[in-house]
């Protein structure tokens, strides 16, 4: 006998951009039932480029949570079917240029 809940339906609640927010319903094997919210996410890759002279490279960026400019590192969310490596290389190419 399992010990795990089993999933018994899962609803879109919110579908983003960037997440899709689910609510799931569960049901363990004695019978109680209890919800969740799930955050799903497609993954992301973030980088800390360096450069010859051993400098690190950094993005500034408008981020509306913070409300202004910071400075990061290079990221980005992965294109569906797109391997991670993939991602960084394109993702480098189009913040810093590398």
């Amino acid at each position: 006998m399992t010990d795990h809940p089993e999933l018994t339906d899962s609803e879109v609640v919110f579908d983003g951009r960037l997440f899709d927010l689910r609510l799931d319903r569960l049901r363990m094997p004695g019978g109680h039932t209890f919800r969740r919210e799930m955050v799903y996410h497609p993954g992301a890759v973030c980088m800390i480029p360096v450069d010859r002279d051993g400098r690190l490279l950094l993005v500034e960026q408008y981020r509306h949570g913070a409300r202004t400019r910071l400075l990061e590192i290079p990221a980005g969310t992965l294109e569906p079917g797109e391997d991670p490596a993939e991602t960084a290389a394109r993702e480098l190419r189009e913040e810093v240029g590398m």
